[in-house]
């Protein structure tokens, strides 16, 4: 019985993630994106940074230490053109050429 308790916990919960999923606003359309160790960046058409995945150190710039299964807006950054992500951290270059760092 305890078994079948843990595989109904375990599907209520891929259930709500799918809503989750599926609900979530979406970023707009993607013109660059960047890969970790262990999250992932984009920088959208708009040159806005969204982030997701694993964030112990930060890299995602959201101001938090949560790890984010769905993309958040990482930055206030609207001018990013390119955007690379590292083991603990995510850089993005803005179309002025400064660059952009989170850890």
């Amino acid at each position: 019985m305890a078994e079948l308790r843990s595989d109904f916990a375990t599907l209520l919960k891929s259930f709500f993630l799918l809503i989750a999923l599926l609900t979530a606003p979406v970023p707009a359309f993607a013109q660059s994106a960047g890969a970790g160790t262990s999250h992932t960046s984009i920088v959208t058409s708009g040159g806005g940074v969204w982030s997701w995945g694993n964030n112990g150190w930060g890299q995602l710039g959201d101001n938090s230490t949560a790890q984010r299964v769905l993309p958040v807006n990482a930055s206030p950054l609207a001018t990013a053109t390119a955007v690379a992500d590292g083991d603990s951290h995510t850089l993005a270059i803005t179309s002025d050429g400064n660059v952009w760092a989170s850890r």
